[in-house]
């Protein structure tokens, strides 16, 4: 699998770190870590990652799951859905929604890998770089 760049929103600056730290040692590349979602679909417009993954619970007027929907139904960029909260009718939601997965935190790097590696088999991730 080729190299990814991604953009992260996580607003907990640990586990965007840890994320971050992951993901560049699995051979990725982080363009942005984000704690907020207003300026989300300018950012992902802007970076044109190839994934992104994201906290349902960011900081500020606007969540995760409300930027997913926006970013599922306005570009063709897989989504990665993290929430400590898995609540049955929220991820029904998220299993209906185009291009998106979700993973629970305490997020565990084999199961992150092996979530975008599967997006990439599936042809899900467009290479952008």
């Amino acid at each position: 699998m080729k190299a990814l760049n991604i953009l992260i929103f996580e607003d907990e600056a640990i586990s965007a770190l840890s994320l971050q730290m992951e993901l560049k040692l699995a051979g990725h590349q982080v363009c942005q870590v984000v704690g907020r979602g207003e300026r989300a679909l300018q950012l992902v417009d802007q970076e044109q990652p190839d994934l992104v993954l994201m906290d349902l619970r960011l900081k500020g007027p606007v969540d995760g799951f409300e930027v997913t929907s926006q970013i599922s139904s306005q570009f063709d960029i897989p989504v990665i859905l993290m929430t400590g909260y898995p609540d049955p009718a929220l991820i029904a939601k998220i299993v209906k929604m185009k291009n998106v997965r979700y993973l629970s935190k305490p997020i565990r790097t084999e199961d992150l890998l092996k979530t975008i590696e599967a997006f990439f088999r599936s042809g899900m991730v467009k290479l952008n770089n």
